[in-house]
């Protein structure tokens, strides 16, 4: 597991049958075992974006609290009959390992999952996810239990693929991903919030006037986009900057150099880019990277305290 921006974004199983059994790598929460108790219909599974209507059971002992799941734990402690999860809203690890389940279903199939934790914690912190969070932390309380839930999926709607929306409809999906981001950072929901700020990443990535092919020649008089250029590009910095600042929170500091580097490539006189990269550099060791970026922050911006401060810690 590799620490690139978007990939929590893939669907983020990789099922290997054999018979009635699965073993699922799951980047967000590690191995998991599948048992298929009833199969399903059809080939189709959930997406993004699908709304499923699910029986779920959990062990007794596993039953989270009421802000451990999006949907009640009473609901769970009833049964958990005709649920209804909407993939990519999650807010909770539980449901966040709801969705990963989901994503493996055919419609009318009953399967059991069994989690295996093993003092992971934040999936940000694992320096070989693909997408941004580093460094484990030493307070990290080490767990090792499992979780098991039994699903139903009764039925799902199936969501347009990204490829077929609009450049318009994928920029408003990326703002509203961003937005609640940062509802979820702003209440201490930092994985939350980097899984909303990769998927608004993820949609902006495949708006056409945004690839390196637009670059390449691309005009805004060439678009259908009512969004301009200039907007999207902000947007897609913030993202960025915002991804860094989730991996900040748990010193993931070769994920935010790499996050800041791909705003300074859009943008090269971004301060808030410069400075967290130069932050990430000092925690490394890189004190001459370092230097470079707050001497070009400093001369962007010649009062900021910040970056003046961190210069001359810099400089000693």
């Amino acid at each position: 597991m590799s620490l690139e921006t978007n990939s929590c974004e893939r669907q983020d199983a990789c099922v290997r049958p054999d018979q009635c059994h699965s073993s699922i790598t799951s980047r967000l929460h590690g191995e998991i075992n599948k048992t298929i108790l009833q199969s399903g219909q059809g080939f189709q599974k959930p997406q993004w974006g699908s709304l499923c209507v699910v029986d779920i059971f959990v062990d007794k002992d596993n039953v989270p609290t009421e802000n451990g799941t999006d949907f009640g734990s009473d609901q769970l402690h009833e049964g958990g009959k005709n649920i209804e999860v909407d993939l990519g809203q999650s807010e909770s690890e539980f449901t966040m390992k709801v969705e990963t389940c989901l994503l493996t279903m055919c419609e009318g199939e009953v399967s059991k999952f069994v989690f295996y934790q093993s003092g992971v914690g934040s999936f940000l912190k694992s320096e070989s996810i693909e997408t941004p969070l580093g460094e484990q932390n030493e307070n990290l309380s080490v767990v090792n239990k499992s979780t098991c839930l039994t699903i139903s999926l009764h039925r799902f709607s199936q969501a347009p693929p990204c490829w077929k929306l609009s450049s318009e409809e994928k920029y408003n999906l990326a703002l509203s991903h961003k937005t609640k981001g940062t509802e979820l950072f702003q209440s201490g929901k930092v994985d939350a919030a980097f899984i909303r700020y990769s998927r608004a990443a993820k949609y902006l990535i495949c708006i056409p006037e945004l690839s390196t092919v637009a670059d390449a020649g691309f005009s805004e008089m060439d678009s259908e986009c009512k969004i301009s250029l200039k907007d999207l590009r902000t947007l897609q910095c913030i993202c960025h900057l915002n991804l860094a600042a989730c991996q900040a929170k748990v010193s993931n500091h070769r994920g935010v150099v790499d996050n800041c580097t791909r705003v300074l490539a859009l943008d090269a006189d971004s301060v808030k880019a410069l400075y967290r990269r130069a932050v990430a550099n000092m925690a490394c060791g890189h004190k001459d990277k370092a230097r470079d970026d707050l001497l070009r922050a400093k001369k962007l911006e010649p009062q900021n305290k910040a970056v003046a401060h961190l210069l001359q810690i810099c400089q000693l």
